[in-house]
Order: structure tokens, then C-alpha cells, then sequence
């Protein structure tokens, strides 16, 4: 066994490796390492990975789209809603422009809607995360509602067990 000031050394090299390598690169020298690989390192990878392993065997409900996902499959374009067909054509000095009225995106109706989706965004679990429409104050994207307003979650009623966000169809 390599003295503790060497396995020290070890770590922080490995560590400033492990930081400063692409996650593309990462992975792939993972990968080609994988089939030369002894049981006892494959044991000690997959004991370091548990917590990825966990996260992505954990359906999680997202509450901006409310689409399921897992986090290992979360990225920025993940959570999308699409517009609504609704937009009003208004002159911005003598130019004519279209104004979705879902979430106020603007662009030239003379050319298709370059736009397919209002939100483009991770996938979260927090509603602080997310602006939701105000219907009292007419403020936010249509779109975007809560649990409660899609039907996701039912209401707990005193002593009454959940089974959890219902599922989208």
C-alpha cells in the first residue's frame, strides 16, 4: 500500500484531472476502459457512481411542463412547452409584427413562427424555480400553471393519503 502522502498527491491530481477534463472526454476514456477493467475496479467505479446510478433510476415530476423525467437525462432543452396558436399582429413604427399572446414573443407573421416553443428549460422540482401565470394580474406565460391548476397533484383532504402526481397522457 503507497504511503498516505503519496495516496494525498493521488487524490488532489485525480481531483484537478477529474475538474478540468471536458465531460465528453470523461466519459469517453471511462468507456474504453471499461472492457480491460479488473472486478475490483469495476466494484470501486461503480461504488463511486452510486449516487449517479440513484438519480437515474429516480423518476422525478417536473413542475414547470409536468413531464416525468430522471436527472440524469435533464438539460437545458429539456422542459419545453410549445406556444399556443394565438397572436395578435401589431405596427412597431411601419413594421408589422406578431406578439404570441401566450408569452409575448414577437416575430415577422409574413415568415413562419421561428419559434416552436415558449419555454425551452431543465426540468425542475421546485416551484420557486418557476414563474407561473397570474390570471389576476395577467402576468406570465399562459402556459405555465401549476400542479394543482393541470391536475397533477390532488388535494390531500384530512387523513387521506396521496398516491403520489398523477400521470400525463
Amino acid at each position: 500500500m503507497p504511503p498516505k502522502q503519496a495516496i494525498a498527491k493521488s487524490h488532489t491530481a485525480l481531483k484537478t484531472l477529474i475538474e478540468t477534463t471536458s465531460p465528453a472526454n470523461l466519459q469517453k476514456a471511462l468507456l474504453s476502459a471499461l472492457p480491460n477493467s479488473t472486478d475490483e475496479e469495476l466494484g470501486a467505479l461503480s461504488n463511486m457512481l452510486s449516487s449517479v446510478k440513484k438519480a437515474a433510476s429516480t423518476q422525478k415530476h417536473c413542475v414547470r411542463c409536468h413531464d416525468t423525467f430522471y436527472e440524469n437525462q435533464n438539460h437545458p432543452k429539456a422542459c419545453t412547452i410549445q406556444h399556443t396558436d394565438e397572436a395578435d399582429t401589431v405596427y412597431v413604427g411601419n413594421t408589422l409584427v406578431a406578439v404570441m399572446l401566450c408569452c409575448g414573443f414577437r416575430f415577422d407573421p409574413e415568415q413562419n413562427n421561428p419559434s416552436k416553443f415558449c419555454i425551452l428549460a431543465t426540468h425542475t422540482t421546485n416551484p420557486k424555480d418557476v414563474k407561473y401565470y397570474d390570471e389576476d394580474e395577467e402576468d406570465g406565460n399562459v402556459n405555465v400553471i401549476t400542479c394543482e391548476e393541470t391536475g397533477c397533484v390532488k388535494t390531500k383532504r384530512k387523513g387521506a393519503s396521496s398516491n403520489g402526481p398523477a400521470k400525463k397522457k
